[in-house]
């Protein structure tokens, strides 16, 4: 486990507005950051009918917190480009037997002036079910500007059968009635290297993401 002086921790999450998991090609966040002196990369594209977005969200991370940065652009879109900031910390690192937990803060931006659009707070754990099956939890809150909070909540598995494979499946949630689920396929390549095939479906209709992820400090 990483250890930081609780005053450190506060003032490096003073740092951003207000944090989170910024993103990913996956709807639930795990409980693990990557290791210090490392950085990672998690990409994806994202196809629904009629409209597309492509994500690149990096992270590096330095005294016990991951720092991340990315943007998203939507080709057939009106809005202009997304842009993200968070900053996680994992807490308790998992084990074979014992749960791990993170804390994550994140803003973005998505209005095509640039303006802010949401805040957002995230408690991630990570539990292990066996040696092959994994169930990542979330509950969080967001804040989208001049509106009202709202809590957020997710559950996803990993069933790893092999080296090789994971079959995914997750479905999210958030106060107001948003509700999303994606299942699908993570092929584990060498040199850190994975790629995502996955679907899901929200109140807006269905989608494919394929994404790419390069975590070169990831042990497992």
């Amino acid at each position: 486990m990483r250890k930081l002086p609780a005053a450190a921790l506060l003032a490096a999450l003073g740092l951003v507005t207000c944090v989170a998991h910024a993103g990913a090609s996956l709807l639930v966040d795990d409980a693990g950051t990557t290791a210090d002196g490392h950085c990672q990369l998690e990409s994806w594209l994202r196809a629904r009918p009629g409209a597309l977005e492509a994500t690149a969200m990096p992270a590096c991370a330095w005294a016990g917190l991951e720092y991340s940065a990315g943007a998203s652009a939507y080709p057939a879109g009106p809005g202009g480009p997304a842009l993200y900031a968070g900053v996680k910390h994992t807490l308790v690192e998992m084990g074979e037997r014992a749960p791990g937990l993170a804390v994550a803060l994140g803003g973005d931006w998505r209005r095509r002036d640039g303006g802010f659009d949401a805040a957002t707070a995230n408690l991630s754990t990570s539990l292990p079910l066996g040696p092959r099956l994994t169930l990542q939890a979330n509950l969080g809150w967001r804040a989208p500007h001049a509106a009202r909070g709202r809590p957020t909540g997710g559950v996803g598995m990993e069933y790893r059968p092999d080296a090789r494979w994971s079959w995914l499946a997750e479905a999210y949630a958030e106060g107001g009635g948003y509700r999303a689920v994606q299942g699908g396929l993570r092929l584990h390549l060498p040199d850190a290297v994975s790629v995502d095939v996955l679907a899901g479906r929200d109140r807006d209709g269905r989608w494919l993401t394929l994404g790419f992820n390069w975590s070169p400090g990831d042990d497992g």
